[in-house]
């Protein structure tokens, strides 16, 4: 286990590296294909730093130590060395120097920020690096800025970027319009309430209503605005649901996800009544009732 004061070398190494290798092409492929860093070479913290061993195989499997320990030192002279690749990546830095980050973009970082706290940073390198970025909410955005911008562009983002851009989104929050939405989710509630027994596809109906306009309370206070909201997330309960989860929504009832699932593929082409259709009910209407009543308490409680 790497202890933490070789955690700075070991990101140094991986940045610098990667920044190297987005901006030409080598045997192996346009990035490196596999970066080791050997523990035993890792000596005891003293205070002067840590050095490492960096290996990386080419095409061949051949493996290649830096020449210099304690640096990064990548040869590019190998003959299918792409100068091209190099002017690209200038063209991008260029560009994210020129241009503002988009809200959607800005968004999906202030959302990994703080679900990843003081080492965000560190976090999303790593997650470049492996690929698994893809996993995280707005991952479309991430992998966006990691292809145009890289980890220099990373790396030189201020913090006062995204301040600023989190203030302004606060500022978005129009305290009426939740009222309204959280309003009229309890309406649709309880009218799914009153009908259960007597039309259950109407009550269904009412149910996701409810679900949607809740969870969309939750986003604006989280600073989606409702057009973005109207745009990006539509009729989607899944989208809606993850989105909040990504901002910070919990306690919400664990039967919801499944409920979600269920509702939302008929709910956003409007043909719940099909699922009804010869007396037939893909769930229990009452428990989802119940589902959202939950869902309701914890939203407001939250978003206080």
């Amino acid at each position: 286990m790497i202890v933490a004061a070789h955690w700075e070398a070991l990101l140094q190494l991986l940045v610098a590296v990667r920044a190297e290798a987005a901006g030409r092409r080598f045997a192996g492929g346009p990035f490196l294909a596999l970066l080791t860093v050997v523990p035993s070479e890792f000596p005891p913290a003293r205070g002067e730093g840590a050095e490492a061993c960096l290996v990386w195989l080419n095409s061949a499997g051949i493996r290649r130590p830096c020449p210099q320990r304690g640096s990064i030192s990548v040869s590019t002279s190998h003959p299918r060395c792409s100068r091209r690749a190099g002017r690209r990546l200038a063209t991008n830095e260029r560009e994210m120097m020129m241009r503002d980050l988009h809200d959607e973009e800005l968004r999906a970082l202030l959302a990994f920020r703080q679900r990843h706290g003081r080492c965000w940073k560190a976090a999303l390198l790593l997650r470049w690096s492996a690929g698994t970025d893809a996993d995280e909410p707005g991952s479309a955005h991430l992998r966006h800025l990691r292809n145009i911008g890289g980890p220099r562009w990373l790396l030189g983002l201020s913090a006062a970027t995204l301040d600023d851009a989190a203030r302004r989104f606060a500022g978005c929050v129009d305290p009426a319009l939740i009222d309204v939405f959280m309003e009229n989710a309890t309406g649709f509630a309880r009218g799914a309430s009153a009908s259960v027994g007597i039309a259950p596809a109407s009550a269904a109906h009412s149910l996701a209503i409810a679900i949607e306009l809740s969870l969309k309370a939750y986003l604006m206070k989280a600073g989606y605005a409702d057009d973005w909201n109207r745009v990006h997330i539509r009729h989607d309960l899944e989208k809606a649901l993850a989105l909040a989860v990504a901002t910070g929504l919990s306690g919400f009832p664990p039967e919801l996800p499944q409920l979600a699932a269920i509702l939302s593929p008929a709910y956003s082409r409007h043909q719940i009544d099909a699922m009804f259709r010869g007396g037939a009910s893909p769930f229990d209407v009452t428990d989802a009732s119940l589902c959202v009543d939950r869902l309701l308490a914890v939203i407001r409680a939250q978003i206080a």
